[in-house]
């Protein structure tokens, strides 16, 4: 059990080890003894308590009060500032829904949520009625991870074509 205390509060958490009642030295806080076992304890200890300070002078730096709770969500990962892939994208949607009738048009955001999940530029281009793709590439924003995905599919594809193919 792990725990984070800031201005009299504390905040506890899972730290995933478990050390032996012999072993623990509470007036010292770490493992007692020259053991592998207590040598090994003691690193992960002083390496979890790295952890927590550096997480506690990130929140720091941004925050005006930062509380034993906030740096807990941080060195679990939980932090306000950790966002999926998944809710950042809902969050360009939303952003491009607002702009829709001031600088973006209904169709360059339906073309952009058409080619991020998928369909291809050329289905894309002809449901918008454009008569050349350039036209429709100009709408395709060609995100990293769309392009990694697209190679990715690539190499899985070229690895099945070749893969019966014997180098002596």
């Amino acid at each position: 059990m792990g725990r984070v205390t800031i201005n009299g509060t504390q905040s506890q958490f899972s730290c995933k080890k478990s050390i032996p009642l012999a072993l623990w030295d509470a007036k010292g806080n770490c493992a007692k003894g020259r053991s592998k076992e207590a040598l090994q304890l003691n690193r992960d200890h002083d390496n979890i308590k790295a952890q927590i300070i550096k997480h506690y002078q990130h929140l720091a730096d941004r925050e005006a009060f930062v509380t034993a709770e906030m740096v807990r969500n941080s060195y679990q990962g939980s932090g306000s500032e950790y966002e999926t892939l998944l809710s950042a994208f809902d969050k360009d949607i939303a952003n491009q829904k607002k702009r829709v009738g001031k600088d973006r048009a209904a169709s360059t955001l339906w073309a952009t949520l058409a080619l991020s999940k998928g369909m291809p530029i050329e289905s894309v281009s002809r449901v918008l009625g454009h008569t050349n793709i350039v036209t429709t590439q100009i709408y395709a924003r060609i995100t990293s991870q769309k392009l990694n995905d697209d190679l990715t599919m690539l190499g899985d594809k070229l690895n099945k074509s070749f893969s019966n193919i014997k180098m002596a």
